[in-house]
């Protein structure tokens, strides 16, 4: 063992050894004579002569000599004084509940397939989401040498978070959370959180599909089988393809849709678009289109205005709740079109989902009074408690069955008075209605064998007929 001092007694018997770090003494015991006798004292003076304070293990030292002094052997190298080393503190730390990185999270499902589409590339937060949370640092406690002397240890380090855009600190500033709806993402060590997820590119194998809490801005195009779902507003600045776009707000896409009849659009607000081609539409607010809509199929819960360039309506078939405007419709060619205005279809697509329910509720009833009326006119209380229970639960689905088609024969009532209702939606044509365009209006249906030039097509409530009158 190497020592940076030693300290020995005057015969040399006793041997102190002190370590380069001042933090340990060692003793050696050496008889150099038979019957020698050490004494404890002799230690201490060669320590207090040193002025070693801290650490000092006085009955060890003592049981030491009693040990040498009782065998005679030597020893060599045992401990007997101590210092006290510090108590490292611990860095702080930040634990970040989002991914800070940007690679690709596949997922694979129970029958172990992998949708390659699905990349997991966005950290889509919800307003009051914990984002990340600082554990504080620990202070280093010093230590002190066989001299009594500090030392001192380490010093931990201190890190913090900043909260940057749309994230808000906790009081303490230990935590932060989400302020808004959105994609959470570590920028230069700032947390932020943007409403907004912007694509600088193609939706494709790079991106993968695009599921998005707040806002998405595309600046390219949409391709074929890939699909962008937000919860507000999706804004596309190329084309979309044969695609899926669901949005909880409005969406734009400023080159069109060429749906290559698999694409499939979801507004639950508007839906401005160039054209739209072989695609499938649903829009629970306006449906503004600047040149045309060809063989497609629509549903519109507001209005349809295809009012700019060609402004056609041409092959598929089109739906609006409020009425359509276009310039043209159909085609010189005859080529089959539909369109259908008023809210007669939503109601009637409601009746009919009620029907097989109240079906199914009824002859569930009728089962359930067969077997009751099988019973006869037992007394329930006199019933074993099984089969008092089993009587009881059939009396119970009676009667909840009863309340249920109650209800829906009530709510069957209310859509059969509103489809009864006048139409006043209209479809007006600024230019040309060409021949073999079938016109629904409210319960009324026409299929144009001429050409018309600037009608409007509406409903005559008495006779329950399509006239056409004039769209200026």
């Amino acid at each position: 063992m190497k020592f940076k001092k030693t300290l020995v007694s005057e015969i040399g018997d006793v041997i102190v050894g002190i370590t380069p770090d001042d933090m340990f003494a060692y003793l050696s015991l050496i008889p150099l004579q038979a019957q020698s006798v050490f004494d404890a004292d002799t230690v201490f003076q060669l320590l207090q002569a040193e002025e070693i304070v801290h650490g000092i293990q006085s009955d060890l030292i003592r049981a030491l000599i009693h040990q040498v002094n009782t065998t005679q052997f030597p020893i060599s190298n045992h401990e007997i004084v101590t210092g006290t080393p510090p108590q490292q503190g611990s860095d702080a730390v930040i634990r970040y509940h989002f991914k800070t990185d940007r690679e690709v999270q596949l997922i694979e499902d129970k029958e172990g397939n992998i949708d390659y589409k699905e990349l997991g590339l966005i950290n889509n937060v919800l307003t009051g989401d914990l984002l990340a949370e600082k554990i504080p640092m620990t202070q280093t406690i010093p230590g002190k040498d066989i001299y009594g002397r500090e030392v001192p240890g380490t010093h931990p380090r201190d890190v913090d978070f900043v909260a940057g855009n749309n994230v808000r600190m906790s009081p303490d500033r230990l935590s932060c959370y989400a302020e808004v709806v959105g994609q959470v993402y570590l920028k230069r060590m700032t947390i932020q959180v943007s409403p907004i997820y912007e694509v600088p590119q193609d939706v494709d194998l790079n991106t993968g599909n695009i599921t998005f809490n707040g806002s998405v801005v595309v600046y390219g195009n949409v391709l074929s089988g890939f699909s962008v779902k937000a919860k507000e507003n999706i804004t596309i600045l190329g084309v979309v393809e044969s695609s899926n776009l669901v949005a909880g707000g409005n969406i734009f896409i400023k080159k069109g849709i060429k749906g290559g009849e698999k694409a499939v659009i979801q507004a639950k607000g508007d839906l401005t678009v160039k054209f739209i081609e072989s695609a499938t539409v649903e829009c629970h607010g306006k449906l503004m289109v600047e040149t045309s809509i060809v063989n497609s199929d629509i549903t519109c819960f507001s209005k349809v205005l295809v009012a700019r360039g060609k402004g056609l309506i041409v092959g598929g078939h089109v739906r609006a709740i409020n009425g359509i405007e276009c310039l043209e419709i159909g085609s010189k060619l005859g080529v089959q079109t539909r369109v259908t205005v008023g809210d007669k279809f939503v109601i009637r697509a409601r009746l009919d989902e009620t029907t097989p329910k109240i079906e199914s509720l009824r002859e569930f009833f009728h089962k359930v009074n067969d077997v009751l009326s099988n019973l006869g006119s037992l007394d329930i209380n006199n019933l074993p408690p099984a089969k008092k229970e089993q009587l009881q639960k059939l009396l119970d689905q009676k009667t909840e069955a009863q309340n249920q088609i109650k209800e829906i024969e009530e709510k069957r009532e209310k859509l059969g008075m509103l489809f009864q209702a006048e139409c006043l939606a209209r479809l007006k044509v600024r230019n040309v209605a060409y021949p073999n365009v079938t016109i629904t209006v409210g319960h009324s249906n026409l299929t144009t064998k001429n050409e018309y030039r600037s009608p409007s097509f509406y409903e005559d409530s008495t006779s329950r007929t399509v006239k056409i009158g004039t769209a200026l």
